[in-house]
């Protein structure tokens, strides 16, 4: 798969791009604390709404996310009916973003670890906000099952598109 880098130049210009591409009517945006210091971001994200897309926040996770985050997670985008995902945020909140995407097309009613992944063309877009992860351009996700540390992986849950915005980032 070839990943898609856009930027946040001429007013989001190619974010709106991609939502209309995927035709997005109802957007899961997994964000962490970091998005309420994304002026412009949010400012645009309101004009996005006002046209007619839903966004749905869910941030109800901590570093190192747990699984029942993500179940949590899952259950949101499809009790929603959500169509896409936006990862906005480090490594935890993209990866709980990633997570969310392999598992919203498994059974709900099994543990998703114990499933094997099958993968979904859920349209899938992330925006890191701090440097040095790397989890927008992995096939990684880390998650806690209890105390103990679950190595997701699957082509499946790499971003299709890393939008950038130089003013978004922090060096953590």
């Amino acid at each position: 798969m070839d990943q898609r880098i856009i930027t946040a130049k001429d007013e989001y210009k190619a974010l709106d791009e991609w939502f209309a591409e995927h035709s997005v009517k109802k957007l899961l945006l997994v964000c962490d604390s970091s998005i309420q210091f994304q002026k412009h971001l949010n400012s645009h994200l309101e004009k996005v709404e006002a046209s007619g897309i839903s966004i749905i926040r869910f941030s109800n996770f901590v570093p190192n996310p747990l699984y029942e985050s993500v179940e949590e997670g899952v259950s949101i985008f499809l009790d929603n009916g959500c169509d896409s995902i936006f990862a906005v945020g480090g490594g935890s909140a993209i990866d709980v973003a990633k997570c969310i995407k392999l598992y919203s097309n498994m059974d709900r009613s099994e543990n998703f670890l114990k499933q094997e992944i099958v993968p979904n063309d859920i349209p899938f877009i992330a925006m890191p906000t701090t440097a040095g992860t790397g989890s927008e351009a992995t096939r990684y996700a880390v998650i806690y099952l209890g105390d103990e540390k679950q190595s997701i992986t699957s082509e499946s849950c790499i971003p299709e598109t890393v939008l950038l915005d130089h003013n978004s980032l922090k060096i953590s």
